[in-house]
This record gives structure tokens, C-alpha cells and sequence, in this order.
């Protein structure tokens, strides 16, 4: 069960995802224009952009200082978790 505390690490964990995505996608450009046919390469950037602004929406919710630093590329530490 996710707990609201917990939410704020997952929307953050999404944002940073998406954000690679899309510089993936950006800079892979010319090898994906030549896989992809026209539409399939539009379709693959939409659907990153749309991926990337759900995840900043989500962040913006529970942490709105993280999401403008990230968005502006600074960099953002979010508090540090335990890892089991």
C-alpha cells in the first residue's frame, strides 16, 4: 500500500525517469528518424513528453520546490532514503 509519505519519492523517481527518457529520445534523434517511419517517430516523442509532464504534474503535487528546480534543470537531491 502506498502511503502519502511514500508519494512524494515515487513522483520524483517518475519525473527522473521520464526527464532520461526524453533526453534519450532527444539525443538519439537521427538513429531514431532513421528507424522509425515519420508518424511512429511522432508518436514515440508524444508519448515521452506526455509521460514526462504526467510525472512532473505528480511531483508538483507533494514536492512543487522539487519540480521547478528539476525542471529547470538544477540539480535536486531528494532527502535520502533507506535502502533494505
Amino acid at each position: 500500500m502506498t502511503t502519502a509519505a511514500m508519494q512524494p519519492v515515487w513522483a520524483y523517481d517518475a519525473l527522473r525517469g521520464a526527464v532520461a527518457k526524453l533526453q534519450f529520445v532527444r539525443n538519439s534523434l537521427p538513429k531514431v528518424i532513421d528507424e522509425f517511419h515519420e508518424d511512429g517517430l511522432l508518436l514515440v516523442i508524444l508519448d515521452v513528453e506526455k509521460t514526462v509532464t504526467e510525472a512532473r504534474k505528480a511531483l508538483t503535487c507533494f514536492a512543487p520546490e522539487a519540480a521547478e528546480m528539476f525542471m529547470r534543470g538544477e540539480v535536486y537531491t531528494y532527502p535520502e532514503r533507506d535502502v533494505e
